[in-house]
């Protein structure tokens, strides 16, 4: 798979880390993403198809989703607010959907997976949405798949 690149002008918001390394990427798939725990200490990563989700352990990048499903989809514990059209109409270029998601007014950010659950309608994303790239990198680095590019 050809990686993408991202650009950006920002730095992170909502104190997001972004992982440097492998450990980082599962805390943070534990953190950003709807995951399914159990009592023997399982924990999965919800997977459009699989009830017991993935287990976050044999995950070392997103793209590892891709030994399992051709199309996988997750879910991000994000809520979009502001408009995607809306924020692309204001942007220089048609379809521009760049630093979304470093603005903090554009959406919220959940890390407790039961008000994220009660507050928001979620909704399964393909790991390769355009639209998400932006969040995925600042919540996975490196290991979502995608590079990022700094605009000067």
């Amino acid at each position: 798979m050809v990686k993408d690149t991202i650009e950006t002008t920002s730095n992170n918001p909502y104190g997001i880390k972004t992982p440097t390394n492998v450990e980082e990427f599962r805390n943070n798939l534990k953190k950003y993403f709807m995951t399914i725990r159990s009592k023997d200490n399982y924990e999965g990563l919800y997977v459009m198809g699989y009830n017991r989700g993935i287990d976050i352990n044999e995950l070392n990048c997103l793209d590892d989703l891709y030994r399992h499903d051709r199309n996988p989809h997750i879910i991000p514990q994000v809520k979009l607010v502001k408009d995607l059209v809306e924020y692309m109409n204001e942007q220089e270029g048609l379809c521009n959907t760049s630093d979304y998601f470093y603005d903090e007014k554009n959406y919220k950010v959940y890390t407790n997976q039961l008000k994220f659950n009660r507050k928001v309608d979620w909704l399964w994303y393909g790991i390769d949405n355009p639209i998400l790239q932006e969040f995925y990198y600042l919540t996975l680095g490196e290991f979502c798949g995608y590079e990022l590019k700094e605009n000067n």
